[in-house]
């Protein structure tokens, strides 16, 4: 909410908490479950903070969902548009490094994270390299010899 912004609370009709509730039930992502369970709780005229509470989230992402809410309705609210993150390295690099796990040259963390640093100028944690190994090569590392 904006300085000097009037607030104005949600006001969702039955006909979209029908929406919701049958939305819940088809529902896969977390991220958007919790979207519906927040909406459903405004329905039923909980405050935002003990919904926050609730849910574990802050008031501000419930500020931003009603947002959402206010531009697309209840539609635009349970389909999450958000694509993650850009990966800092592009599939190529990580082919390369999967040849290159491939051959054995990674036997821990901190080679990879080398590696990556060196070749690539990427940093990332000693945590996220064996994510990512782990994930993209399945190539188990650990973090130190």
């Amino acid at each position: 909410m904006k300085k000097d912004e009037i607030f104005q609370r949600v006001n969702i009709s039955h006909e979209e908490y029908e929406l919701l509730k049958n939305a819940e039930k088809k529902m896969e992502s977390t991220k958007i479950y919790k979207r519906i369970q927040a909406f459903k709780l405004m329905y039923k005229k909980w405050k935002y903070s003990d919904i926050a509470s609730f849910l574990s989230i802050t008031r501000n992402t419930i500020s931003n969902w009603v947002a959402i809410y206010r531009i697309g309705g209840i539609n635009l609210l349970i389909n999450l548009h958000y694509k993650g993150g850009k990966p800092k390295l592009s599939k190529e690099e990580l082919s390369e490094l999967k040849t290159e796990a491939s051959k054995g040259n990674f036997t821990i963390a901190k080679k990879t994270k080398n590696y990556i640093e060196t070749k690539y100028n990427v940093k990332y944690s000693l945590r996220h390299v064996q994510l990512l190994s782990k994930k993209k090569f399945n190539y188990p590392l650990s973090e130190q010899d």
